[in-house]
């Protein structure tokens, strides 16, 4: 075959289309199926929206107020955690990772599995500012299981294997510990000199009011995510951690899915002992969240017995 003066090989052209088909083809195909996987989530997600608003009428000025009076009605003292550069000096200093400060006679916890925890955090109280129902001297001591799944129990997250070692006087007799045997599987420290050192932290008094992912809005305001409206009672509901802050004592547990607590279990789980987000030592999953959670009646009854933990991610 000549065209414009060129000698095309029919074989090699014959050839040439074969391959296009072949790389082309299946590319088209996987374009289309991807358009119309993005068409079919967009009709369902309509549908999910008109259902969960279930014919409601959006939402209006005096949602906007009442949603106003409830947050204030619910908000609670707080207290950020400040990650410094280098460990703590004082063994029964606040931390994050390094070693954990045990009374004596209290060995290192040992997870369901057989193998060590993975100590996360340590908060000495008398470092906090003061937080209304929470002790104001003691140490509260925060692991976790060293297995894939970082202890959570989907199924029944006060079965998750977490635990939190209450310590009522640091001035008893005690020793900083290290994580004994081999190496954890995975942890949710993502780096090595935080996890092995530790960071010395200080707090910063705060309040926190509920946000959207708490399970009690569906509560007054229920489909409010589909009714529209009121655009500011979407904006009220923004996170409200400061994403540079992401950890904390009080206030709040913060979420990046949902709530679980609202999925029938759990509820009465209503004060956080400690929140930590992913940041520059943490990387829970693909930039998630974990809570420590306990009933406001442990706490005032200092029992750190019963916590619920769970974490989850994007």
């Amino acid at each position: 075959m000549n065209v414009l003066g060129l000698h095309l090989d029919p074989v090699g052209l014959a050839a040439a289309s074969i391959f296009l088909a072949l790389v082309l083809v299946p590319e088209i195909l996987r374009l289309v199926r991807r358009r119309r996987a993005r068409t079919r989530a967009r009709a369902d997600g309509a549908v999910f929206m008109k259902r969960s608003a279930g014919g409601r009428p959006p939402l209006n000025a005096a949602d906007v107020d009442d949603l106003i009076r409830w947050q204030t009605d619910h908000t609670l003292a707080c207290a950020y955690v400040v990650v410094g550069d280098a460990p703590p000096v004082a063994d029964v200093a606040s931390r994050l990772g390094g070693g954990a400060w045990l009374p004596a006679g209290q060995d290192w916890p040992v997870g369901r599995n057989g193998r060590a925890m993975i100590f996360v955090a340590q908060v000495n109280f008398a470092d906090v500012p003061p937080l209304p129902d929470y002790p104001d001297h003691g140490l509260l001591l925060f692991f976790i299981s060293d297995d894939d799944v970082w202890g959570i129990n989907f199924d029944d997250l006060e079965k998750s294997d977490a635990r939190v070692i209450h310590v009522p006087d640091p001035g008893a007799p005690g020793r900083i510990l290290r994580r004994p045997g081999p190496p954890a599987e995975t942890s949710p420290f993502h780096d090595e000199d935080v996890k092995t050192h530790g960071r010395a932290v200080h707090f910063l008094a705060s309040t926190m009011k509920p946000g959207r992912d708490d399970w009690r809005i569906e509560e007054p305001w229920p489909g409010w995510r589909a009714r529209g409206g009121e655009a500011r009672f979407g904006e009220l509901l923004e996170t409200p951690v400061d994403p540079e802050e992401g950890i904390y004592v009080g206030g709040h547990p913060c979420f990046t899915q949902t709530d679980p607590r609202g999925r029938g279990g759990g509820q009465d789980f209503d004060r956080v002992l400690l929140q930590v987000g992913s940041d520059d030592a943490f990387m829970w999953g693909d930039v998630g969240e974990a809570s420590f959670l306990i009933r406001r009646a442990d706490l005032l009854a200092r029992n750190f017995s019963s916590i619920l933990f769970t974490w989850d991610c994007h």
